[in-house]
């Protein structure tokens, strides 16, 4: 154990909604005060429901890339959807000719960050049908549904008698993908009448909402001093220009990269060359070292050609 400060709330580490909840919405609700909004915004949230042709045609390639990245991403065990979510976005604006519009509500990282969300979902449900292995919270409750019914994943789940539950249960996946567009599309409009609500009243429904859905999750007062404290920190990132994704991504990664260094160093016995012997690891070494230095050499070509 480290870090934990002997706090025995910390020997699991940080809890990842209440710092979600913290670094996003209570930072948000801190500064909506700062921001006014009027009768005009909202005829525009009711009449753009959908993107239009050109956008739509300018995303075309974004939505398939961040699908792609999406089912990969959930195809991996203990991934989940918020590091699709955040992986696409940031390919998003790495390849945007705009990248300084990204945070302001641009329709292309609405586009990314949400294709990469829904299609981790199916992705997810790979390792679970297959091999029993839960990619998400919500594919542990798969998991536990389908135990509950006696059915094992593997194989079998997908002939004899266990088939015909299992297209039930793809049917089912598609309907409530369905009544999500529904309600989303006729609901949207009366959803965004509550930015319209006096501010006090809307941050403190906001702030109550935070604190239930912190203590919620594990029925523990810490972990809402968490989702403060991180709150504190997103304020501070706001105020200094900071994104805010790196450190979600930081949280959500770390353990599983620091499991799987042990993991491959128990397998080497200690020497570190398995990274670099290994085809399928160097790979993904090299696609990290470019995705780091390829943005630095057209962030410096485009300054040569400004200049």
């Amino acid at each position: 154990m480290r870090f934990t400060f002997r706090n025995i709330n910390l020997i699991s580490g940080i809890a990842l909604v209440p710092l979600l909840i913290g670094l996003f919405s209570i930072c948000e609700a801190l500064l909506l005060g700062k921001s006014a909004t009027s009768k005009n915004d909202l005829a525009e949230i009711k009449g753009r429901l959908l993107p239009n042709k050109n956008e739509m045609k300018r995303n075309g390639g974004n939505f398939i890339i961040s699908s792609i990245i999406g089912t990969a991403v959930g195809i991996l065990p203990g991934a989940g959807a918020s590091v699709a979510a955040f992986v696409s976005y940031n390919e998003a604006k790495r390849r945007s000719k705009h990248p300084e519009k990204f945070g302001t509500g641009i329709v292309d990282g609405i586009i990314a960050s949400e294709a990469s969300n829904n299609a981790c979902v199916g992705g997810s449900l790979v390792p679970l049908l297959t091999l029993g292995i839960p990619g998400n919270a919500v594919s542990a409750l798969f998991l536990g549904a389908l135990l509950i019914q006696g059915l094992r994943p593997g194989p079998d789940l997908f002939s004899g008698n266990n088939a015909k539950i299992m297209w039930i249960f793809f049917a089912g996946l598609l309907v409530a993908q369905l009544l999500m567009l529904l309600f989303g599309l006729f609901g949207a409009g009366y959803f965004a009448k509550v930015l319209f609500l006096p501010k006090p009243i809307l941050i403190s429904y906001i702030l109550v909402l935070c604190v239930t859905g912190a203590f919620a999750i594990n029925n523990n007062i810490f972990d809402v001093g968490v989702m403060f404290v991180f709150g504190m920190i997103g304020l501070l990132y706001k105020l200094l220009k900071i994104p805010a994704s790196p450190t979600v991504l930081a949280i959500i990664l770390g353990p599983m990269a620091e499991t799987g260094l042990r993991q491959s160093l128990m397998m080497s016995n200690g020497d570190p060359s398995i990274f670099f012997t290994r085809p399928l690891s160097l790979l993904f070494i090299v696609i990290g070292v470019a995705s780091i230095i390829l943005p630095l050499v057209r962030k410096k070509k485009n300054s040569n050609l400004a200049d």
